[in-house]
């Protein structure tokens, strides 16, 4: 706690503080470009059920013509056009154009870049005709959608929003490691969770991006985007994964697709019992339905669709393919027994060990989270951006009840007002002042910065005191 506010505090711990919720908050994914999200991200309906124009994928001499939604069941389609005009007919230079072609949403691009990159692999080049409507545009680039699809005519995505993470490919464990991170510091700054909570969400993200290389085969590792959503005022994590490998049927030795996947979320099936558990699919699939979230998992001619515990229904197409796997995952964050419900295995709760939390912010001290602003914060000028960085604090306090937490300002030169008030006075109000003293610690604080802290503070503290005494 800053020295200056403890003479304050004489007297203020026998008030009592209407104490703030945690906030849930729904943000566009992409400034100016986001789709929004509704229960038509993940589906398998055909195109009466979709909302917006009808969609349609046309093959016209070596071009591709997107229009209306596209979602995941248009995969199919899209895979057959690259596949017809790179291995049947040998164009080395297709043009993919989304002029008319809005809504877009994550569940098809994520595929649909996974198997424009293989073919990129085999020396195809690819133009791109983004969306005439703004906002199309904008999330081609925020997303980094264009950047995968055309490193040369298009720049890397630096979108860096609360809530939503642009896709990323890997190609190895160290690539799959830090696009797990980055997931993970993103639903960190997005959404209130306890620890438990964090871990089971860890665990599917890392089991599924980890079955693309350990599993797949795929020449080109696996595509990866994640988002945090509300839906119904429920508070959701969404991710979805692509690669271009041999597919589930190949991989456990099935004759049919449907029946494949049937398979693959079931507890304990493997290709190779010796060396792997079987239990990924199985386990994200069940954090996704037992906490009433969607699950669909598409491989070669068939997609298995399940939402939360009702039923699960397999739709095969015979006449179709997509050449690997597509995992779409939608897991809600509203139970806290997440882990104990899902992560069952052989009759025993599986307990993740050594996860981000305790990668990213544990000390050298036991008992104590160590954060730093430098690090974690990209802009100490707006109030809004310290949204992010105040849910961050309180999901690491709420983590470990008995941890304190040191903040460290070291490089931190000036912040505004109106963020330190974001972060640290409503910490404080919610908190409380005997809490805030005894759980947060400052640490290398310039002059500057202490006296804003100070004030924001203080005001809070005044601005709590004569609500109290008002109610008197």
């Amino acid at each position: 706690m800053l020295p200056q506010i403890r003479p304050m505090l004489e007297g203020l711990e026998a008030l009592a503080f209407c104490r703030n919720g945690d906030e849930t908050r729904s943000t566009q994914a992409f400034p100016n470009g986001v789709v929004s999200c509704d229960d038509n991200l993940l589906e398998t309906a055909s195109a009466s059920d979709m909302k917006g124009p009808t969609r349609t994928i046309t093959f016209k001499s070596g071009e591709l013509i997107l229009s209306g939604t596209l979602a995941s069941s248009d995969i199919f389609d899209f895979a057959k056009g690259i596949d017809l005009f790179a291995n049947k007919q040998g164009y080395r230079d297709i043009i993919l154009d989304f002029t008319t072609a809005y809504p877009v949403r994550e569940s098809f691009m994520v595929p649909a870049i996974a198997l424009i990159r293989e073919q990129r692999r085999a020396g195809v080049v690819f133009e791109l005709k983004l969306p005439d409507q703004a906002s199309g545009r904008s999330i081609f680039h925020n997303a980094n959608w264009a950047h995968l699809i055309n490193d040369i005519d298009h720049q890397a995505s630096t979108f860096d929003g609360d809530g939503h993470l642009p896709a990323s490919a890997y190609t190895s464990s160290a690539e799959q490691t830090a696009a797990v991170d980055r997931i993970m510091s993103m639903i960190l700054k997005a959404v209130p969770l306890k620890r438990k909570q964090l871990v089971a969400l860890e665990w599917s993200v890392s089991e599924i991006t980890d079955n693309v290389l350990n599993h797949s085969q795929s020449s080109i590792g696996g595509v990866i985007q994640a988002s945090t959503i509300v839906i119904g005022g429920r508070q959701m994590v969404e991710f979805v994964v692509a690669d271009t490998g041999i597919g589930v049927q190949r991989s456990l030795g099935e004759t049919k697709d449907t029946r494949a996947l049937e398979r693959a979320i079931q507890e304990g099936v493997t290709r190779n019992p010796a060396t792997n558990q079987g239990n990924g699919l199985y386990g994200t699939f069940r954090v996704a339905t037992l906490s009433n979230g969607r699950f669909e998992l598409t491989s070669r001619k068939a997609t298995l669709f399940a939402e939360g515990t009702d039923s699960v229904r397999t739709n095969s197409r015979p006449n179709s393919l997509y050449p690997g796997t597509l995992v779409i995952c939608r897991i809600g964050c509203d139970d806290e027994r997440l882990i104990e419900n899902a992560l069952m295995f052989k009759g025993k709760v599986h307990e993740p060990g050594f996860d981000y939390i305790e990668r990213q912010y544990e000390g050298g001290d036991d008992g104590e989270f160590v954060f730093s602003m430098l690090k974690e914060c990209n802009s100490f000028a707006s109030r809004e951006a310290g949204i992010g960085t105040r849910v961050l604090i309180e999901n690491l306090l709420r983590a470990e009840p008995s941890y304190a937490l040191t903040i460290d300002f070291d490089g931190v030169g000036i912040v505004s007002s109106s963020f330190a008030d974001e972060v640290f006075g409503r910490l404080f109000v919610a908190l409380g002042p005997m809490a805030f003293m005894s759980r947060i610690n400052f640490r290398q604080v310039d002059s500057s910065v202490r006296a804003v802290l100070d004030r924001s503070i203080s005001l809070r503290m005044s601005q709590a005191m004569s609500e109290a005494a008002g109610s008197a």
